[in-house]
C-alpha cells in the first residue's frame, strides 16, 4: 500500500458530508409520493460483496440484509439494486433488479472462493456504469490492494456524485489494518466509513436499509426509518441527517 493516504479531520468529514447531501438533493428528478415524502426518481444502488475465502457468514447475512432493505423502503418508493461480487479470480455484476426475491435468489446461488480482493475493479465498474447511480455499498473485511490507487478511483466516483459507503467488518477474521483504506475510499467519494462488529447481522441490515432509504427519499426517508438499534446504525443515521450546505 502507498503511504500518501491523508488523515481526515472531523471538520473535513462534516464538510464533505454536507457537500454530499447537497449533491444528492440535486441528483436526478424528484417525485412526490404519498404522505408528503419526496422521493428521488430511479434510485439505484450497487451493492458489492467480498466473497473471498471465509466470507460465508457475510454472504448469509447479506441475503437477510437485502430482503430487510427492500421491505424497509417499500413505503417510500422503488429502489433498484445491482449485485456485484468478487471471489477467486472472478469479479462480476448482475443486472439491475427492483425485486427482493430476485436479488436474494441471486445471492443464494453464490458461494465463496479463495482469492485476493478486487475492490479496484468494483470501483471502476461503478464509475463506468451507464445511467445514474445513487450510491455504492462495499461490504468486506480486508484489502490487499494499493490504497492510493483505490482512493483515486473513489475520487473519480465522488466527482460523479456517487458516494461509496464502505461497510467494514471488524474483529473475528476482519483486517483492522484495512481501516485506513476503507476510510480513504469513503472520504474521497464523499461517502461514509461504516465499521461493524463481526457477525453483527443486525448492524449490516440497519446500515444497508439506511443507505437505501436515503437514496430513495433523502433525509426524510432516513427520519421515517426511525431510530436504529445498533451503534453503527445510529452513527450512519446522524451523518445522513447532517444538513446540506456548501
Amino acid at each position: 500500500m502507498g503511504n500518501e493516504l491523508t488523515r481526515v479531520t472531523g471538520a473535513e468529514i462534516e464538510r464533505q458530508w454536507r457537500a454530499m447531501n447537497a449533491a444528492l438533493e440535486r441528483l436526478g428528478q424528484v417525485e412526490v409520493k404519498g404522505r408528503g415524502i419526496e422521493t428521488r426518481a430511479g434510485a439505484r444502488v450497487i451493492v458489492a460483496v467480498d466473497l473471498t475465502a471465509s466470507r460465508e457468514w457475510c454472504l448469509s447475512e447479506a441475503r437477510r440484509a437485502m430482503a430487510a432493505m427492500f421491505d424497509a423502503v417499500a413505503a417510500f418508493g422503488p429502489v433498484a439494486v445491482k449485485l456485484a461480487y468478487f471471489r477467486g479470480d472472478e469479479c462480476k455484476a448482475g443486472p439491475w433488479r427492483n425485486d427482493a426475491g430476485a436479488v436474494c435468489r441471486s445471492l443464494l446461488s453464490l458461494g465463496c472462493k479463495t482469492g485476493y480482493t478486487q475492490i479496484g475493479r468494483i470501483l471502476r465498474m461503478a464509475a463506468d456504469e451507464p445511467g445514474p447511480v445513487s450510491a455504492v455499498v462495499l461490504i468486506g473485511d480486508t484489502c490487499e490492494e494499493d490504497g492510493d490507487e483505490l482512493a483515486a478511483l473513489a475520487h473519480r466516483l465522488g466527482e460523479k456524485r456517487i458516494p461509496v459507503f464502505a461497510f467494514h467488518e471488524q474483529g473475528r477474521t476482519g483486517d483492522w489494518s484495512a481501516r485506513e483504506i476503507f476510510e480513504a475510499i469513503a472520504a474521497a467519494s464523499a461517502g461514509a466509513y461504516c465499521p461493524f462488529g463481526a457477525e453483527s447481522g443486525e448492524a449490516m441490515r440497519e446500515l444497508l436499509a439506511g443507505v437505501a432509504a436515503y437514496s430513495v427519499a433523502g433525509a426524510e426517508g432516513v427520519k421515517r426509518m426511525g431510530q436504529p438499534v445498533t451503534v453503527e446504525g445510529r452513527q450512519l443515521r446522524a451523518r445522513l441527517l447532517l444538513p446540506a450546505g456548501k
